[in-house]
């Protein structure tokens, strides 16, 4: 009689599940779990310079480990452990409590009140014209009723005129001044340039968030993104190429080889199978004109965290932007770093030897 035979199988597996859920929980409550909880956050405390970027790769790998173990097992929970090792690390996180951090109890459900997809764009006095543009592309020509989020670094970047110039194009339009939003960074954002890039997408009210360039030019509504790119959907993560070009040496390569092989882990196949940057026959890989990032993925938040710091203004002062071009690099670079799945679109991409 297979039929039963398969049905007590089933019910016993069940209870065997329920058994298992019940006694990790009974760990936690008689302090067991705690202390395993304490032993390994003890164990990503070792203090990191501004080049290791191999072995921060190899923290957030691990972090994300602890938070998948922490939302899988451990629901209940808000997280402050881990968010304080989170800011531990990275201290332009301190006071940063607007942010969304996808393993907090009350940030989850205080978010849940925003749109969950959204635009951010950083804009500033000297290009708000161009942002201008693209949200009257966005609204006229594609009729998109995304969200816009404008973040800026500070009234001085972005005046109060040509805030209400903005806000008066459209209704659904929201401002994000990232000194109010990240109080401990003020050094890392003010006049930073392309820097505040990672630190909008953090900033962002939206858990599924696009970050795009002020000067962008869309040919298609993006407002269903998340749902229609499979590269998106797998990943939670969408990059797209830059322009295949050799313009210059290959010490940002040669680095990020370094790194990886201290990371102990192969390249990924993307990186290795599809890279021209890899093989060396471009000097760049992706653009940050358009990144997609759904932040409800603990290991992409915290990819996109790894990003930040990339571009804090230490790190970019000493190591990032004397090896690669301003931030766009970074983006895949963390997540290469981390061992964590990456997308970059593969289309329209040809190789060139123009400077």
């Amino acid at each position: 009689m297979p039929g039963p035979i398969s049905l007590r199988k089933v019910a016993s597996g069940l209870l065997l599940a329920a058994i298992s859920i019940y006694l990790l929980r009974a760990l936690w409550d008689n302090g067991t779990g705690a202390k395993l909880i304490r032993q390994y956050r003890a164990g990503l405390n070792t203090e990191l310079g501004n080049a290791d970027w191999g072995l921060m790769g190899q923290w957030v790998n691990q972090t994300a480990i602890w938070a998948k173990q922490l939302l899988d097992y451990y629901p209940h929970l808000d997280g402050q452990d881990l968010t304080a090792a989170l800011t531990a690390r990275y201290r332009y996180l301190e006071g940063a409590d607007s942010i969304y951090i996808p393993w907090e109890r009350e940030k989850v459900r205080s978010h849940r009140q925003f749109p969950m997809t959204g635009i951010v764009i950083c804009a500033g006095s000297k290009n708000y014209d161009l942002a201008a543009h693209l949200v009257a592309g966005l609204r006229k020509t594609h009729q998109s009723t995304i969200p816009i989020e404008i973040a800026y670094a500070g009234k001085e970047d972005l005046r109060s005129e040509h805030r209400d110039f903005l806000q008066d194009l459209d209704s659904n339009i929201s401002f994000i001044d990232l000194l109010e939003s990240f109080p401990n960074a003020r050094d890392d954002l003010v006049n930073s340039g392309w820097a505040m890039k990672p630190f909008a997408m953090l900033a962002s009210k939206s858990r599924r968030t696009i970050l795009v360039d002020a000067d962008a030019i869309f040919l298609m509504p993006p407002d269903r993104i998340f749902e229609e790119h499979q590269g998106l959907v797998q990943s939670g993560t969408l990059l797209y190429h830059d322009r295949a070009t050799l313009a210059g040496g290959n010490e940002g390569l040669i680095f990020l080889q370094e790194q990886l092989a201290l990371t102990g882990r192969p390249p990924s196949k993307l990186f290795s199978n599809e890279s021209l940057y890899f093989t060396g026959d471009s000097t760049f890989e992706a653009d940050s004109g358009l990144v997609a990032m759904d932040k409800t993925r603990p290991e992409v938040f915290l990819s996109l965290s790894f990003t930040a710091w990339l571009n804090t203004k230490d790190v970019r002062d000493s190591v990032t932007y004397k090896r690669f071009h301003g931030d766009k690099e970074t983006f895949w670079i963390s997540f290469e770093l981390s061992g964590i799945e990456y997308f970059i679109d593969p289309r329209m991409r040809e190789k060139s030897t123009e400077n």
